[in-house]
């Protein structure tokens, strides 16, 4: 608290004009025909209070009070944020103008109002004399909310073993924003990297517009993004007489294809190109009408995708059948079954067997001279082929069909496994002598039959203090004495080496 002493006018002239500068409260004594003022200004929180205790009634009752108060609309707008001081006061009392001092966080000090966010202390009065009462108030300026318009979209695909984004960011960041990152765990982690991926899969993403200092982060709603399995499939088309002049044409299905044309022309046409005879969406059948009598015809069947507005093409085309309309001319019909010699085949690695099929009921004569009377296809080629003939060979471990078709299309399928287990495993020329400390690498001399089998292999010494094994077929001897090494494949195929150790 401060009590002012009496002075004479002029020195009281004079303080009332220094203090006017600074912080006018401090009037101090004035004097009326019957009162001398005599101010004693005392500060608590945001309120300085003027109390006079001149000898007798004091006529100045109201105003008595400064307060300071927070700025109004405490969120960040990129302009400055002033203090205010109640309007009320005594100018007589107090003065007319103030210094406000802003104190951020950092205990840094200004006379302008704060614009940025963060939490202040805003003072009213004079600062280069902390004796003086000062009042003061604490604010804090918010963050802005980001001013979002666009947010990152998800990107759908289909596989084709390479790396595809899963997200399409937008061309600008809002203002206020630094970065943008994303998660695709929850938000456990973030990144500033576009995600991406290879595999098919459905993804759940977030993503967050990282704010500047005055700005808050902005959350995107979770996203899902899917890779696509690839088309895949094989189609197999049928062609089957409907009447005079039509075909009623059935395919299998593909996996992740949009539709399907059926190509469409007669088998004397000798021209190269294609044409579509039917477009088809969400079904694997169409009917064709309006052909020519009792004439051959052949039909092919080609899967596709959707690409924005266009069509592409995608797996192989289906084989080619051929039928006749109304089901027979000039004494050549059409198939109406067939029979297969096979239902299950299992086969080991390099090993062939013979398919056969027949057309039912029907001469051999009276079938397309022109068409194969029947064709073979695998479903998958890395685990079995087949001839022309039908002679179908193992190639590698796994499941697959062959698809045996008459010209029109009819088929049955045998299911073939192949066992890629090996027929006979042995050791080529080991090194039956060994002398201690000595190592020897058997994995590389270890050999499979047939070449392309595949296996585990378990190795094992009949006498450990003699010589040891790892699991890569690697011997080392220990002390002289024999033992025996032993290879074990998980069919139970195996092989033997009797070692005999010596002193160095």
């Amino acid at each position: 608290m401060m009590r002012m002493k009496r002075m004479t006018g002029f020195a009281v002239a004079l303080m009332l004009a220094l203090s006017m500068g600074v912080f006018g409260a401090f009037s101090g004594l004035a004097e009326t025909a019957s009162h001398t003022h005599d101010w004693h200004f005392t500060a608590a929180g945001d309120t300085i209070t003027a109390r006079c205790d001149g000898a007798g009634a004091c006529d100045i009752t109201e105003g008595l009070t400064l307060t300071i108060r927070p700025p109004e609309g405490l969120s960040y707008s990129g302009k400055p944020k002033p203090a205010a001081l109640n309007e009320d006061f005594n100018k007589k009392v107090f003065g007319r103008r103030h210094t406000i001092t802003y104190v951020d966080g950092e205990n840094n000090y200004s006379s302008a109002a704060p614009v940025n966010a963060g939490t202040y202390t805003a003072y009213v009065g004079p600062m280069q004399d902390m004796d003086m009462p000062r009042a003061s108030v604490r604010f804090t300026i918010e963050k802005a909310d980001l001013p979002v318009v666009d947010w990152p979209e998800p990107v759908n695909s289909s596989y084709d073993g390479e790396l595809h984004a899963l997200v399409k960011p937008p061309i600008a960041l809002p203002a206020g924003a630094v970065g943008l990152q994303y998660s695709a765990d929850g938000g456990a982690n973030w990144i500033d990297a576009i995600p991406a991926a290879v595999n098919a899969n459905t993804y759940t993403l977030m993503a967050k517009y990282v704010g500047d200092a005055n700005h808050n982060d902005a959350l995107c709603p979770a996203m899902t993004a899917t890779i696509d399995e690839a088309p895949n499939g094989i189609i197999l088309p049928t062609m089957t007489a409907e009447g005079e002049d039509a075909f009623r044409i059935t395919w299998t299905e593909a996996h992740n294809v949009d539709g399907y044309d059926v190509f469409l022309k007669k088998c004397s046409d000798k021209s190269t190109g294609r044409k579509v005879a039917a477009s088809v969406e969400g079904a694997t059948e169409v009917t064709i009408d309006g052909l020519k009598k009792k004439t051959n015809y052949k039909a092919c069947v080609r899967a596709w995708v959707k690409k924005g507005a266009q069509k592409e093409y995608v797996l192989e085309l289906s084989p080619v059948v051929h039928a006749i309309t109304g089901g027979i001319a000039k004494g050549v019909v059409n198939p109406g079954s067939l029979k297969v010699d096979h239902a299950d085949i299992t086969l080991r690695i390099d090993r062939t067997i013979r398919v056969s099929g027949s057309v039912q009921g029907v001469k051999k004569g009276r079938l397309l001279k022109h068409a194969p009377r029947l064709r073979f296809i695998s479903s998958d080629p890395g685990v079995a082929t087949v001839s022309k003939k039908g002679d179908v060979t193992a190639v590698g471990g796994g499941t697959c069909e062959i698809y045996v078709l008459t010209n029109n299309g009819i088929w049955k399928s045998v299911h073939v496994t192949v066992d890629p287990s090996p027929e006979r495993v042995w050791l080529n020329k080991p090194r039956k002598y060994m002398k201690v400390g000595q190592k020897q690498d058997l994995g590389a001399v270890l050999k499979l039959w047939p070449g392309k089998s595949v296996t585990g292999l378990t190795w094992k010494s009949s006498n450990e203090d003699v010589a040891t094994v790892d699991q890569k077929g690697m011997v080392t001897a220990v002390k002289k004495g024999k033992a025996t090494i032993t290879v074990t494949s998980t069919n139970g195929k195996h092989a033997r080496l009797n070692l005999t150790v010596n002193r160095p």
